[in-house]
């Protein structure tokens, strides 16, 4: 364990400081001397003055330079080798863009009771994760339906998932467009609110949906890539089975119920296209979860969400940690110049008052 110094530059200055107090201590004892020589010498300036002008005032000499040399050493910013380094300012808020499918075969009900409830599960999950970070919300299907820019207020995003039900399927946009859902996301990523901060952050999206799609899968990637060049990460989470299962049109406002069929006129089946949605995560430098896989889910979990760093190690003792020696320097000189200060008073002598004599 050593002693180290910020700017050493500052040693320097305080050892040519004690050089000059003490040559000026010293012209200054002879400037005294010569006035006791004027004066008629030691006898006749003993009488003349209440100091002894012969005698070198080392006493102020040992305290100013101590106090020269006190600044200096608090100026060079001294710290043990080792010292722990003040903290690193806390990292910007990630943003991140949950994009949840709200397309007909999200309406699929091989992840019981649907897709689309599995998914606004595990977007509550996600949100809960990301806590003390900006989170936006985007449904998607043919079209996209931003519901939040991204926004610390996590409260007013699990009301706006409370409204994400089966019921939100239409009939009029049944199709998937992912490279929309992924454009729009960005847009939201730009839009960060003023009052949350400003951008700097890390960025990601989130798209939790079946795969299917409605566009090549060559419009989708391009889409991956130049949110890339933004710096945005894209993972992507699988919801549903290879099996598939059937899809319900629900009942809502101007449209009834009924069970999706093919051009056959049987029951459709929706399955899960892993492949897109791997590809995705990889041109996105993202990763890939299945909804269902609990390790799947914590890896991608980890990725959107990391936990927070922990401090780096120190081989001091902690009282050495919190030492501030520039704080100590600086307070052992000002008492050395207080104590300097003192060395001129003198106390003034009682005499007591002689009696009167009787006349």
């Amino acid at each position: 364990m050593s002693l180290s110094f910020g700017d050493p530059f500052y040693l320097s200055v305080g050892a040519g400081l004690v050089v000059l107090l003490l040559m000026a201590f010293r012209s200054h004892a002879r400037r005294r001397q010569a006035l006791a020589g004027a004066l008629g010498g030691r006898r006749a300036a003993s009488r003349l003055s209440r100091r002894d002008l012969y005698r070198v005032r080392l006493e102020r000499a040992l305290l100013l330079g101590l106090a020269a040399a006190a600044v200096a050493a608090a100026a060079a910013e001294p710290r043990w080798a080792g010292e722990v380094p003040p903290p690193e300012p806390p990292p910007l808020p990630r943003s991140v863009v949950i994009a949840i499918d709200v397309s007909m075969s999200m309406q699929a009900d091989d992840l019981p009771p649907t897709r689309l409830a599995t998914a606004v599960d595990i977007a509550h999950d996600l949100i809960e994760a990301l806590e003390g970070e900006r989170v936006g919300l985007l449904l998607f299907a043919g079209n996209t339906y931003p519901l939040a820019t991204p926004t610390l207020d996590h409260a007013a995003l699990g009301y706006l998932l409370r409204g994400v039900t089966h019921t939100i399927a239409s009939a009029h946009d049944p199709g998937t467009l992912l490279s929309n859902a992924i454009r729009e996301s960005v847009t939201l990523l730009s839009r960060v609110a003023a009052g949350d901060g400003e951008r700097g952050g890390e960025e990601a999206i989130v798209l939790i949906g079946d795969g299917e799609a409605g566009e090549p899968g060559s419009a989708v990637l391009e889409a991956v890539r130049d949110a890339g060049d933004r710096g945005i990460a894209v993972h992507a989470i699988g919801v549903g089975t290879s099996a598939g299962g059937g899809m319900v049109i629900p009942e809502a406002p101007f449209q009834l119920e009924r069970t999706v069929v093919d051009q056959g006129g049987a029951p459709a089946i929706s399955r899960l296209e892993e492949t897109l949605l791997v590809q995705i995560a990889a041109a996105g430098r993202g990763e890939y979860a299945l909804a269902g896989d609990p390790g799947d889910m914590d890896q991608l979990r980890h990725a959107v969400a990391p936990p927070p760093r922990a401090p780096p190690p120190s081989d001091l003792p902690s009282l050495w940690a919190l030492f501030d020696w520039v704080f100590w320097l600086t307070a052992f000189a000002v008492l050395l110049l207080f104590g300097e200060g003192l060395l001129g008073l003198r106390i003034p002598r009682w005499k007591p008052s002689s009696a009167r004599s009787p006349a």
